[in-house]
């Protein structure tokens, strides 16, 4: 019995089609001009279809981007304050934590001598860290849990005024949001005047000057 040789047919090469990139012109039907430049085109449409023609973004369009772009720069967009409200939750958490072991020996302290453990008003510049906190927990009992300046709880943030008052973090040190609650005071004679949210304390800085 003869084989026959079978014979492989070959399989056609596929054709890849090339894109076709237009090489213009261009006309913007906004405003009629034609460009026949790719990077004046560019510049004009944009480097997509979301983009708006050069022609149609008009001065109040440009002082809104300036205006976003600036409260970025200074870390005062509503995604800042979200982040720095969840911050101040957090840091709040954390100190009533580190403090339920404490309030007891604070009460005991203020109960065999109150008027040598926490003496107000206090210098603030003479204090140590721990002067520093028994004196604000004092301000926060005698406030009534109220920030002396907005007059809102200090287990919160401040109030919305407060809060929509642009603040410049840059000018602060990099730590000054870290704690939820400051000891305001005045920073001629170093008295301290109250207990305020680290918010509050911003803005009597920055716009105060206090």
């Amino acid at each position: 019995m003869k084989r026959h040789a079978q014979t492989k047919r070959k399989r056609p090469t596929p054709v890849r089609v090339q894109p076709v990139v237009r090489c213009g012109p261009w006309r913007c039907f906004h405003c009629d001009e034609v460009f026949t430049d790719r990077e004046k085109a560019e510049a004009h449409f944009g480097r997509s279809v979301v983009c708006a023609p050069m022609c149609q973004i008009f001065g109040k369009t440009v002082r809104a981007m300036e205006d976003e772009i600036s409260r970025y720069r200074n870390e005062d967009t509503d995604l800042h304050r979200q982040i720095a409200h969840m911050q101040t939750e957090h840091n709040t958490a954390l100190m009533r934590a580190e403090e339920s072991g404490y309030a007891k020996g604070l009460r005991d302290g203020r109960e065999l001598a109150p008027n040598e453990f926490v003496r107000l008003p206090a210098n603030y510049n003479k204090l140590t860290w721990q002067e520093r906190r028994a004196v604000r927990n004092e301000y926060v009992r005698q406030q009534k849990g109220l920030c002396s300046h907005c007059k809102e709880p200090l287990s919160g943030i401040a109030a919305k005024k407060i809060m929509a008052k642009p603040i410049n973090k840059r000018l602060f040190p990099a730590n000054f949001f870290q704690w939820p609650i400051h000891l305001h005071h005045d920073h001629d004679t170093g008295m301290i005047i109250g207990a305020v949210h680290c918010h509050c304390n911003a803005v009597l800085w920055q716009h105060h000057g206090e």
